[in-house]
């Protein structure tokens, strides 16, 4: 009450003092409460925004039903995942499918991170010896170590993250051990992830 008594004071003086001044005064004062007041609607829309992009978020996670347990990418099938791969080579051991120069494959899939998963890659070729060595999965943006390479077939377990939405992966050889006069870097058979637990 002593703050308001306060500034009535001092508008009064202002106001006998001058008029011009007075409704000066009284008109910056109103500009600073609009201009604060558009700050307020703003982050009160920016909250309702937040707010609601949250719900549908949630309401999509759990309309779609439990995670899959399991991921499984066979070169004989269709590619719809990465676009860097060629059309498949069949031969009298299967069919494999070569990476192109870019020596990656990237995806994000949609699994329960609440739980370790098992990767396994079987990786048929490699471009030199030094592909072979700098072959390397990263999730959650850290490089996994091979657990096994044993003949052809890469394994890891990739730990639980409760905090992420989903499993993004890149699969790849270091850029410089990709010959520039060569359109592949690797070839594969399969990729898998499945659920420990």
């Amino acid at each position: 009450m002593e703050c308001m008594n306060a500034v009535m004071s001092s508008l009064h003086t202002i106001f006998q003092a001058s008029q011009d001044e007075f409704f000066s005064v009284l008109d910056g004062r109103f500009a600073a409460i609009n201009a604060r007041m558009q700050e307020c609607e703003a982050q009160l829309d920016a909250i309702a925004s937040l707010s609601d992009s949250l719900a549908a978020r949630s309401l999509a996670l759990a309309s779609r039903g439990p995670a899959p347990s399991a991921w499984l990418y066979d070169v004989r099938l269709p590619n719809v995942y990465f676009p860097s791969l060629f059309e498949p080579e069949f031969d009298a051991t299967g069919a494999k499918r070569w990476v192109g120069p870019s020596g990656l494959i990237e995806g994000k899939l949609l699994l329960d991170r609440r739980y370790q998963y098992r990767f396994e890659v079987e990786a048929v070729d490699f471009v030199s010896e030094e592909a072979k060595a700098s072959f390397q999965l990263v999730a959650d943006g850290r490089v996994w170590p091979w657990l096994s390479s044993e003949s052809s077939l890469f394994t890891t377990v990739i730990a639980e993250a409760p905090h992420e939405s989903s499993l993004d992966f890149v699969l790849q050889i270091a850029p410089e051990s990709r010959p520039a006069e060569r359109d592949v870097s690797f070839s594969f058979r399969r990729i898998a992830f499945s659920r420990i637990g």
